[in-house]
């Protein structure tokens, strides 16, 4: 479909175009969510949501449903507009810092961690990267500078970070174990494809010393557990087939292709870290966009194989 509907790279800034207004909308429904605590009135979206708290707020989860899974959405999204930000005219950086502004605000009201981290080390390998193909104006460094300030003195990430998170950090390891367990017994074939949930409580290690038992947070340690050794390896492999691709694009050329093949590569290794403690690609919002963007730079290579040819 891909090389159907964006062959022409005239269509690709269209493209990129709609991921910034979808993630303007949810940047600002999240907000207003969060500053209104109000998810029942007219901010309501689809069906009842399952609200999670830190401490008496309510993270925002805009109309993804889950504040985890609006930060994986947010986050490629937002590295998308760095990109912009440090390439694009310089006549449309002013709306691409008010959306980053945006979008990052969106992303602190989540309170996920996990997020937070995956969107900084990506973001500084990006701009490391995107500096060295083409250095971008001195103000941009001191938006971005008086951006990170007010972040980290705003006191969310510090209160998120040092306060009692009730044991969730300890939950990803001690759920691992299970899945580890689980795997060593099925290895070959796994316990069934939506299995896992109903088998796991038959695989709690002999010595665990933890009271929650749930699907474990780890994309691919849940793939493995179901499907055996052979959905492993095919799940690495739809990470790290599209980054092996696109990398020589996103090195070697300056333009907006190479531009946008650097943004798919750093978001999809950012997904992948972020699905280490996480299983946000459960959410089919996430899975589709996914997608979308491995339609996309399948796009950019059909392209760049056409301008070659020529």
């Amino acid at each position: 479909m891909s090389r159907i509907v964006l062959q022409d790279r005239r269509y690709i800034p269209v493209a990129c175009s709609a991921l910034i207004a979808a993630l303007s909308f949810q940047a600002c429904l999240a907000t207003v969510q969060f500053f209104t605590q109000d998810y029942y009135s007219f901010l309501r979206t689809g069906t009842h949501a399952a609200l999670t708290r830190f401490g008496d707020l309510i993270r925002s989860h805009g109309t993804v449903g889950v504040p985890n899974a609006l930060a994986a959405f947010i986050i490629p999204v937002l590295l998308l507009i760095v990109v912009k930000l440090l390439h694009d005219e310089q006549a449309n950086r002013p709306a691409y810092f008010f959306i980053l502004c945006l979008g990052s605000a969106a992303l602190l009201f989540t309170f996920s961690r996990s997020g937070w981290c995956t969107f900084a080390l990506s973001a500084l390998a990006l701009f490391v990267r995107s500096a060295r193909i083409k250095r971008p104006p001195p103000y941009v460094y001191t938006l971005l500078a008086i951006g990170v300030a007010v972040v980290l003195l705003s006191g969310i990430v510090d209160s998120r970070i040092s306060s009692d998170d009730q044991g969730s950090a300890q939950d990803r390891w001690y759920l691992m174990l299970i899945a580890a367990r689980m795997i060593r017994a099925h290895f070959v074939t796994g316990v069934g494809i939506n299995n896992y949930w109903f088998a796991m409580n038959h695989y709690i290690p002999p010595d665990y010393g933890w009271s929650f038992v749930y699907v474990v947070h780890n994309v691919f340690l849940l793939v493995f557990a179901e499907t055996g050794i052979i959905g492993f390896i095919a799940v690495i492999l739809l990470f790290a087939t599209p980054v092996i691709k696109l990398y020589p694009l996103a090195r070697c050329s300056t333009d907006e292709e190479g531009r946008i093949a650097l943004w798919i590569v750093t978001s999809i290794v950012g997904i992948a870290f972020l699905n280490l403690v996480e299983f946000t690609w459960a959410s089919s919002i996430i899975c589709s966009f996914y997608f979308l963007m491995l339609g996309l730079g399948d796009a950019l290579l059909n392209a760049a194989e056409g301008a070659a040819k020529e």
